[in-house]
C-alpha cells in the first residue's frame, strides 16, 4: 500500500506521542522530535510505504531516547484483559456444532481483536472496551469460507501475528487450524516495536506450545516485508500453502510485494487510508483472501 496524506499526519503525531511516553527529559524529547521530522522528510515521497516509514520512526525514537519498549505497560494490560475474556470466547466457539462455523467465529474474533492499538489519530481505543469490539464490531468483508476451503487442502500455514493482547485471541484461530491437522508456523517480532507481540507474548498466549515452529524476525520492521527477511526464513514462509497476516502493517507491507503464496488478511481498518484501500468504513473488520 502506498502512502496517503493522512499517513504523514499519523507518522508525526504518533511519533510525538511515543516520544513523550519514552522519556521525561525535555531536551531529549526535542532532539528526538527534530531528528524524526528531518528523517521522515528525507524519506517521504509518493512511492513511500507507510510500514517502512513507521519502522524508521520507531528506530529513531528508540535510539534517541534509550527506551526500547515504549508500550510495555499497555502490552501487559492488553494480555491481562484478553486472558480474562478468552474462556468466554472459547466457550462460544465450542458451542457451535459445525467445524466451518467454529473456524469462521475464530476468524471474526481474530480480525476484531486487531482493534487493540494505541495512539493512532483516527482510532480511539481503551483496552477495557475490547469485549465490546469483539461482540459488536462489524466484519465488512468475510471471506472466511474461501480461507477455510484453502486451509483444508493445505499442508502448512504460516501465521504472522501482530499486537500483544490480540495474540491471546489469535490462539482460538490457531486451535482451529491445528484441529484440521495442519502444520502451523508462527512468525513474531524478535524485539519490542510499538505494541507488537514478541516471543514472551506468544508464551503467555500458549501459542508456543501448539505451533510446529516459531520464527522470530530479527528486523526493525513494522509488518514483515518478505523481500527483506533472511533467506532461510523467507523460504520457510514462502513454502506455506497460505499466509495469514494479522493487522494493518502486514497489509501495508505485503501488498507491495509480488507473492506466489495466497495471503489471508485479518484486520480492523483503523485509519482512512487502509479503509479506503479495502473499500470499507473505518473501524470495520476485514477477513479477505488475496490469491497470486
Amino acid at each position: 500500500m502506498k502512502i496517503k496524506p493522512e499517513c504523514i499526519q499519523c507518522l508525526i503525531q504518533r511519533g510525538l506521542i511515543e516520544i513523550q511516553k519514552a522519556t521525561n527529559d525535555y531536551e531529549k524529547r526535542l532532539k528526538t522530535a527534530i531528528k524524526l521530522t528531518k528523517a521522515l522528510s528525507k524519506h517521504l515521497n509518493e512511492k513511500s510505504n507507510p510500514s517502512e516509514l513507521g519502522a524508521l520512526r520507531e528506530k529513531i525514537i528508540k535510539h534517541e531516547t534509550g527506551n526500547n519498549d515504549i508500550y510495555k505497560l499497555e502490552k501487559k494490560l492488553s494480555n491481562s484483559i484478553a486472558l480474562k475474556i478468552l474462556p468466554n470466547l472459547k466457550e462460544s466457539i465450542i458451542k457451535l456444532n459445525d467445524e466451518f462455523l467454529k473456524f469462521k467465529k475464530a476468524c471474526f474474533y481474530a480480525a476484531l481483536a486487531n482493534s487493540i492499538e494505541f495512539d493512532i489519530p483516527e482510532h480511539s481505543f481503551l483496552i477495557n472496551d475490547l469485549i465490546n469490539f469483539l461482540e459488536n464490531g462489524k466484519v465488512a468483508i468475510d471471506e472466511s469460507e474461501k480461507i477455510y476451503e484453502l486451509i483444508k487442502s493445505a499442508n502448512k500455514v504460516s501465521l504472522f501475528v501482530d499486537n500483544a493482547g490480540e495474540v491471546i485471541i489469535d490462539k482460538l484461530l490457531a486451535d482451529q487450524i491445528k484441529g484440521l491437522g495442519i502444520k502451523l508456523i508462527v512468525a513474531v517480532k524478535a524485539y519490542p516495536i510499538m505494541n507488537d507481540a514478541t516471543i514472551e507474548d506468544l508464551k503467555e498466549a500458549n501459542l508456543t506450545k501448539i505451533s510446529d515452529k516459531i520464527l522470530t524476525i530479527k528486523l526493525n520492521c513494522v509488518g514483515f516485508p518478505l523481500s527483506k527477511l533472511p533467506l532461510k526464513i523467507k523460504r520457510e514462509l514462502l513454502s506455506s500453502d497460505l499466509i495469514i497476516a494479522k493487522g494493518m502493517a502486514h497489509y501495508e507491507a505485503l501488498t507491495e510485494e509480488k507473492l506466489k503464496v495466497p495471503v489471508a488478511y485479518l484486520l480492523t481498518a483503523k485509519c482512512s487510508p487502509v479503509a479506503e484501500s479495502l473499500n470499507v468504513k473505518r473501524g470495520e473488520a476485514v477477513i479477505k483472501l488475496f490469491k497470486p
